[in-house]
């Protein structure tokens, strides 16, 4: 059997051909009126041999399965593109990783050596440490953000994504 929105056998080629024009129309504006006006530049009803054609040669049904067919097209170009990307990001986040793990150290180091030597270091610079070894360290743990991988920083988080929640603070009164 042909596939359903190919040409049928027995099917004649005018009769092919209105079908075409009908099954490419968007299915919100399919109608047998909006294709023969495509079809013939005309604005009028369809003539009875196009209802016909439509009830014999099955457009309806065979339009369906057009459009069931370029959706999972569709779905399947989407999911490829979308593994292509979590891949990509994955090999981005593995290449950094020993970068991140190295500045986290680097920032410990300097973080280290401003605390040892507070009088002389404004509390600014130990703060700015603070937060980027803060920062840098979430990044080994948790991967880099999507905007540090050339994307925008709203982009939603993918399947499996770790999403950063900051500690509570912790609550005073404990045990006095």
């Amino acid at each position: 059997m042909a596939v359903e929105w190919e040409r049928q056998p027995g099917e004649p080629a005018k009769a092919y051909a209105a079908f075409c024009v009908y099954r490419d129309l968007p299915a919100s504006e399919r109608s047998l009126t909006a294709a023969y006006g495509r079809h013939s530049g005309k604005n009028a009803r369809a003539p009875g041999f196009w209802a016909e054609w439509s009830r014999d040669w099955l457009w309806v049904e065979r339009a369906a399965a057009y459009d069931a067919y370029l959706d999972g097209e569709r779905r399947r170009i989407r999911e490829a593109r979308l593994a292509e990307i979590e891949a990509r990001r994955a090999e981005f986040a593995w290449r950094h990783q020993a970068q991140l793990e190295e500045w986290v150290a680097t920032l410990d180091t300097a973080l280290k050596r401003a605390l040892r030597s507070a009088k002389n270091a404004p509390l600014s610079s130990i703060a700015r440490l603070l937060r980027e070894r803060n920062e840098t360290a979430r990044m080994a743990i948790e991967g880099p953000p999507a905007r540090l991988a050339g994307e925008s920083s709203d982009a939603p988080a993918g399947p499996g994504a770790i999403e950063w929640i900051p500690p509570k603070p912790e609550q005073d009164g404990g045990d006095k």
